[in-house]
């Protein structure tokens, strides 16, 4: 009887913990002494994630300034939705942001996050054997942090032309993950 009560609280604790960290849409930081700061998010950024002490706060897509608790927040994802003149939609999903990648809300100053495009595309070329390379492609953000796109939905598999200089040879390869 004991064991089944205290795997209950267990069980409720867990649960009100992942649904304190995990409720999209709510700007739930605290601040102990009450202060708080101004953030603008760039226009192009269509959703933001931030975490302070655990808990995550997401800015929810249309918000341009919010207020939040003064301190450091790490980023944890940033959007950015387009649709283009096939009325195709696109997104762009930047995640794994380097540990000093840090947003510093303060009371005075009004913080503005240095995301968002342009992204640079890195093409790595790599001997693998005699005459065979590999080609490895990656796209960062402006603070280094990994970026993904999508079409439609789906991971948008990039590509690559080969070309010599004669100008006679020219092949595309796409690009598979995995």
């Amino acid at each position: 009887m004991k064991r089944d009560i205290i795997w209950a609280i267990v069980l409720i604790f867990l649960v009100a913990i992942a649904l304190r960290i995990d409720t999209p849409y709510k700007v739930r930081a605290r601040s102990e002494n009450g202060c708080q700061g101004k953030v603008r998010i760039p226009d192009c950024i269509d959703e933001l994630a931030l975490v302070r002490r655990g808990i995550t706060t997401v800015i929810p897509p249309g918000k341009k300034e919010v207020m939040l608790p003064v301190g450091e927040y790490e980023f944890l994802y940033w959007k950015i939705n387009r649709t283009d003149k096939s009325n195709v939609k696109w997104q762009l999903t930047a995640r794994r942001f380097p540990r000093s990648a840090l947003l510093k809300v303060t009371a005075r100053d009004t913080a503005t996050p240095k995301i968002g495009e342009p992204v640079t595309a890195d093409l790595h070329i790599g001997s693998f054997a005699r005459g065979t390379y590999t080609i490895g492609q990656t796209m960062k953000g402006k603070l280094g942090e990994h970026v993904e796109v999508y079409r439609k939905g789906v991971h948008a598999e990039p590509s690559v032309t080969i070309t010599n200089p004669a100008g006679n040879y020219a092949e595309t390869f796409k690009f598979k993950y995995g």
